[in-house]
């Protein structure tokens, strides 16, 4: 009983992987390994560089590389034990525009919902006001700050506890806004809340309009502690998703860099 339960368990297994190969992005490697197959008689040369794409591709698309590069960004800051500000600064980070939802149309992106149950939960602990900032990037996205705002109340969150930015559409626009807004209501102990793949960005944003923050991470990607298996081996779409959103982050700190 206990070798057919293991066996059954096994199959699973193997059926899982059997069928990242079929679906996006291991079916992209898959049409690539077929092609070059073919190529390799034809043209070595070209051949012997398209197995270096497909290994790049590879090696991005698997769990085991999207936890590390966003696991690298979430390391950088931690949740502090105890809270000490006279703010909490919500960035938004996506949403749909136009899909029913109670009390509205629109929804937020997971990452966003995350961060405003954080805001939410932070609130209730600390009776800090949430300032919220984020706006409308793309026609279809919705204003994501007033859909934010939206979910805060309904979940019991008083309207005079919540500040709205519902201009900012990157984070450069969020740091400088909520700096105009800080200035107005006299807040000077900002405590920011966002992912935390997203917090490294974020507080070096803040630094460079001179406002020190303490940063509150959430929504954290990476399990932790992580360990390396078959599994984050092959190619998966949350690899690959992980990996584009490292990727995004260290380009844009990059950028942050180089125009210091």
């Amino acid at each position: 009983m206990v070798l057919k339960q293991s066996g059954r368990v096994a199959m699973i297994y193997i059926l899982k992987y059997i069928y990242s190969f079929f679906i996006p992005p291991g079916l992209f490697i898959t049409v690539l390994i077929a092609f070059n197959l073919w190529l390799r008689k034809r043209d070595r040369h070209a051949s012997a560089l398209l197995w270096a794409v497909i290994l790049f591709i590879w090696t991005f698309a698997t769990p085991l590389a999207g936890n590390t590069l966003a696991g690298y960004l979430e390391h950088r800051y931690a949740p502090p034990a105890a809270v000490q500000g006279d703010v909490i600064v919500m960035l938004t980070g996506g949403s749909v525009n136009g899909t029913p939802d109670i009390g509205g149309k629109g929804n937020l992106n997971g990452y966003t919902m995350n961060r405003v149950v954080a805001a939410y939960k932070l609130h209730k602990s600390t009776n800090l006001p949430i300032l919220i900032s984020g706006g409308q990037v793309f026609a279809d996205s919705g204003n994501e700050g007033q859909m934010a705002k939206r979910n805060l109340l309904a979940m019991g969150v008083n309207e005079a506890s919540i500040i709205l930015d519902d201009k900012s559409r990157t984070t450069k626009e969020n740091a400088a806004n909520t700096t105009q807004l800080l200035e107005q209501r006299k807040l000077h102990r900002p405590v920011l809340l966002t992912s935390a793949f997203h917090m490294a960005r974020s507080v070096e944003n803040f630094k460079r309009l001179g406002i020190e923050t303490t940063p509150y991470p959430t929504d954290f990607l990476v399990p932790q502690p992580y360990s390396v298996s078959v599994s984050s081996l092959i190619p998966a779409s949350d690899g690959l998703q992980k990996s584009a959103l490292a990727a995004k982050e260290y380009l844009a700190l990059l950028e942050l860099m180089v125009t210091n």
